[in-house]
């Protein structure tokens, strides 16, 4: 029997872009998520997990220190 496993991805976030679009991101390293964030605007925040549970973040810099440690 062939079984597959679906990837957790470790940070999955939701959230709107600067022209409101609603999007979904995934990284698998914090830096990465840092570094793709650091300076760009987010309108809304719809989500933030790390390996699959979510966290309450208000903000990207919310995110940030998460990420951080």
């Amino acid at each position: 029997m062939d079984q597959q496993l679906e990837k957790i991805s470790f940070i999955r976030f939701l959230y709107a872009d600067a022209e409101g679009v609603r999007k979904i991101y995934d990284a698998d390293w914090p830096d990465q998520f840092i570094a793709y964030f650091t300076g760009k605007e987010v309108t809304e925040i719809g989500g933030f997990f790390i390996m699959g549970t979510p966290l309450k973040v208000r903000s990207l810099e919310d995110a940030f220190k998460i990420c951080r440690g």
